[in-house]
């Protein structure tokens, strides 16, 4: 991106370069270019200058400030990084300047990214980091920006340096995590998740992503760890749905109809609910519930021929003749 330069009439305090202009003549020399916006003026004098008295920090940190007016932001940073600039007299400006470019570049970035203007929104995060490269938030915008333009690459570059530099901050553990789990990369999804847990333990969709990806790693145990962990943050249907889906699995079927029969209150009796706790029952073989359980799934799901016939073979099991052949006359009639 062709770099803008900050047009914002004198933007460079007059305060300053009076105050700076008292003890230093060529400072004072610059003045009517500065009050001109003629920057790039006033960077031509001021290097002249800086070659011939490199440790003036009054001459360095006006010349940080020009050339951060005209978007050269790697001279502003290189300038502002030399070591002359972090004594006393001279580091509290030298901050001031480095957060204001940092700052309008941040802000253009948001601006862009509201309206969609994605390129130009990473142009200038950018900017940005190459201004302040310790500023966590920015990687993370950044991360968001990629995300948005389908470039998974270099958002989790950008998510990772920005876990990295913010040891507290959650959101990218679980943006890398949710973007390994879309890779399958699994194990790196579980390690991400731990470590959004490790920042804040409360975090619902860390033990749901970590239980998910337990189960593509066939780590049953962890799975049903991570699914607790998640049962005592809050209540889901998703959750007991896919807890009771785990424990049915592991033929844990007492312990499945209880997850089954929470989603079914939670979910104000959605009639899948019905199917799993009779699957639930069938396996404790108390077939009196796998029909009554039956009975109500099929009533809006005639189409089902498995469940059908899971409740026939319960009618027989419980020798209850008369349905077991109203059941087998449905099937007949529907299959």
């Amino acid at each position: 991106m062709k770099q803008n330069i900050i047009c914002s009439g004198f933007s460079i305090s007059l305060a300053f370069i009076i105050f700076l202009a008292c003890g230093n003549p060529v400072i004072k020399s610059v003045d009517i270019y500065l009050k001109q916006g003629d920057y790039e003026k006033v960077v031509e004098i001021l290097d002249r200058e800086r070659s011939k008295n490199p440790k003036d920090g009054q001459i360095l940190l006006l010349l940080a400030e020009c050339q951060g007016e005209l978007g050269h932001y790697r001279e502003l940073q290189k300038i502002l990084d030399q070591e002359i600039l972090m004594a006393y007299q001279y580091q509290k400006r030298a901050t001031f300047i480095r957060e204001k470019y940092w700052r309008i570049n941040y802000n253009r970035a948001i601006d862009r990214f509201s309206d969609n203007e994605l390129n130009e929104a990473i142009d200038f995060i950018k900017n940005a980091i190459i201004i302040d490269s310790t500023k966590a938030e920015s990687y993370s915008f950044m991360g968001d920006v990629f995300i948005q333009l389908e470039q998974p690459e270099e958002a989790i570059q950008a998510y990772t340096r920005h876990i990295e530099l913010d040891k507290k901050s959650t959101i990218s553990c679980e943006n890398l995590a949710d973007l390994n789990f879309q890779n399958r990369d699994f194990s790196q999804a579980v390690q991400l998740s731990k470590e959004a847990l490790r920042r804040d333990p409360t975090l619902f969709s860390s033990y749901m992503r970590m239980a998910f990806a337990c189960q593509n790693l066939d780590s049953l145990d962890a799975a049903e760890a991570a699914y607790r962990g998640a049962k005592g943050l809050s209540q889901s249907i998703l959750l007991f749905e896919e807890y009771g889906k785990l424990c049915l699995r592991r033929k844990k079927y007492d312990l499945a109809k209880e997850q089954f029969a929470q989603g079914l209150l939670l979910s104000q009796y959605d009639d899948r609910f019905y199917k799993y706790l009779a699957e639930c029952s069938y396996g404790l073989n108390d077939f009196k519930n796998v029909a009554a359980y039956y009975e109500k799934y099929i009533t809006s799901h005639t189409e089902d021929f498995e469940a059908i016939k899971n409740l026939l073979v319960a009618y027989d099991r419980i020798g209850d003749l008369d349905n077991f052949m109203r059941i087998k006359s449905m099937m007949e009639r529907y299959h």
